[in-house]
């Protein structure tokens, strides 16, 4: 069984190539390898996306190796799709593997020549990135995640309550800073007011925390994923973030 792991760097060379690839590479055993490469490709739903771009880049070694360009560009390209920050140590990779690993990354993703690649679907779970964007204001998680009428929604109460209680705020200092002051008669109507505005100060407060609490709720609760399509061709795959092949 060939083990997969994550790679540390994103520049790649021949000794971190899976142990079992590696020495049908070796020997020359190219087809082989490729049909290893596929039969974990066929199985690939789990892997994160450096995994499969790590399994995409060692089929297209094969192919390059037997010196089928066009398969090998393709393989290269939707390696590069799906991992953008890629590169191969010269030191240890042919010339041969490496133009055709440059000449992928000069072409547009997979479309390597009108070759057939795979295509993923990568589905991401928007959610905490949202959420910690509707902590910080609210609605703004949604509109991010493509709900804007909710998100513009939650904004306007919102920020519009948060105004209110900074305005109800300021209302209750200066209703305090005259009750302290007042003398005589005025006491009794000075603390009347000085506790009014304490009351909505204190509601206003609570509901801008409702609101944002609900702007986060609403996010954690909303959709769980958003999908991104990596590649072009027909076969068609999803990857780990969550992963569909």
């Amino acid at each position: 069984m060939v083990i997969l792991t994550l790679m540390a760097c994103a520049v790649f060379s021949m000794t971190d190539m899976p142990a079992p690839l590696r020495d049908d590479f070796d020997s020359g055993r190219y087809q082989q390898m490729i049909g290893r490469v596929d039969s974990l490709l066929a199985q690939s739903i789990g892997l994160s996306l450096p995994e499969l771009a790590g399994l995409h880049l060692w089929k297209g070694f094969g192919q390059a190796a037997l010196g089928d360009r066009p398969k090998a560009r393709a393989s290269f390209g939707v390696a590069l799709s799906l991992d953008p920050s890629i590169e191969l140590d010269p030191r240890e990779v042919s010339p041969k593997i490496l133009s055709e690993f440059e000449a992928a990354r000069a072409l547009s993703g997979a479309e390597a020549e009108g070759e057939s690649a795979a295509v993923y679907l990568v589905l991401e779970d928007s959610r905490p990135g949202a959420a910690f964007r509707s902590m910080l204001v609210p609605g703004w998680g949604q509109w991010t995640m493509g709900r804007k009428t909710r998100g513009v929604a939650f904004a306007a109460v919102g920020l519009s309550g948060l105004a209110g209680w900074v305005a109800a705020a300021t209302w209750e200092d200066d209703t305090h800073a005259r009750y302290l002051r007042a003398t005589g008669g005025e006491i009794s109507s000075a603390y009347d007011d000085y506790n009014r505005a304490h009351k909505i100060r204190r509601l206003l407060g609570y509901g801008v925390v409702a609101v944002w609490a609900g702007s986060v709720a609403d996010v954690l609760l909303g959709p769980t994923v958003s999908v991104r399509v990596i590649g072009s061709g027909t076969s068609l795959g999803i990857a780990a973030g969550g992963t569909l092949h």
